[in-house]
């Protein structure tokens, strides 16, 4: 299989918006995916801290909020009107065991801050170097990106995706930034793309797993060499004198896909081709083709007792 085209895939802020604390979706299947390849899902601790001002804030400007609807009220039912709301221990709380509980759950990999220098960050603002703006706005993207390539360089990872929803990322600023320090890094605007890009090297695992069940379905029909001989005789066969016998299987095709989209379903359908010989006594012999389907529980990876239901001459 070809190499693959990153070996980290960086989140931003954006990517965990608007489901953080709680387990966003979007990142979560990107985890799964990512996790096929063993490659790791990171948020910087750029990302982290300003996914936790973001929340925060959202969360004490909505009960600010909730307190000035209130002061709308008449002074009649005012009065008779309270806003009950946590201190901001209570929320800040609240909300880092909600972030800890989702980042365990998915697996997600952080990176603290590196030790870069500040007067280098100083003189990326002041340069204007991607996605700094004018009068160094754009601060936190910058940081956000330029950790990203900073854990690359630490723990020499040579190409890597950066995955934004930000407008203020350009395809172009991003690879510079990588480039600068030897890293190949890519951005994508969404999970999907980040799907889209992996789906040929998931498409190629998938097939070789496919492979590997049909070769090990195929290993247990070819110890049933007696069983598929006596129900293929009680299939095509009503004279005593006319026998059967199976002289090669092949062709197997499990129900390995849907397996996979349906893991608690044990039950998984096989279908084969076998070559028999069908020999009267004492000179007529035939070979013919059959397609046979069947089906077997597999657990514990491997197929156990496979059950044949049908067969047809082709």
């Amino acid at each position: 299989m070809p190499s693959l085209p990153f070996q980290a895939i960086f989140i931003d802020t954006s990517i965990c918006l608007p489901a953080w604390p709680q387990n966003p979706g979007e990142v979560e299947e990107l985890i799964a995916l990512a996790e096929i390849f063993t490659i790791p899902v990171i948020a910087s601790e750029a990302v982290l801290l300003e996914l936790r001002s973001h929340c925060l804030r959202d969360i004490t400007e909505a009960l600010g909020r909730l307190e000035k609807e209130r002061r709308k009220l008449s002074l009649f039912i005012r009065e008779q009107v309270a806003v009950s709301a946590p201190t901001i221990n209570d929320i800040e709380l609240a909300y880092d065991l909600c972030a800890a509980k989702t980042r365990d759950s998915l697996n997600l990999q952080t990176a603290p801050f590196t030790s870069a220098p500040l007067e280098d960050l100083f003189q990326d603002a002041i340069n204007h170097r991607h996605p700094f703006a004018s009068e160094g706005r754009n601060f936190q993207d910058a940081v956000v990106l330029r950790s990203a390539v900073e854990i690359c360089v630490e723990r020499k990872i040579t190409a890597a995706a950066f995955i934004s929803k930000d407008k203020d990322y350009s395809n172009q600023g991003v690879t510079a930034a990588g480039s600068n320090a030897g890293v190949s890094l890519q951005l994508f605007k969404s999970v999907i793309a980040i799907q889209e890009e992996l789906w040929p090297f998931l498409q190629e695992l998938l097939k070789k797993a496919w492979e590997s069940d049909n070769n090990l379905a195929r290993t247990k029909l070819v110890g049933l060499t007696n069983e598929i001989e006596v129900f293929l005789q009680g299939r095509f066969t009503s004279d005593p004198l006319v026998h059967l016998k199976l002289i090669s299987v092949g062709d197997v095709v499990t129900g390995y896909v849907t397996r996979i989209k349906t893991p608690l379903t044990k039950k998984t359908t096989i279908s084969f081709s076998a070559e028999v010989r069908f020999h009267q006594e004492p000179f007529v012999a035939i070979d013919r083709n059959v397609a046979i389907e069947g089906w077997a529980d597999f657990e514990n990876g491997d197929y156990g007792p496979i059950t044949l239901e049908s067969a047809e001459l082709t």
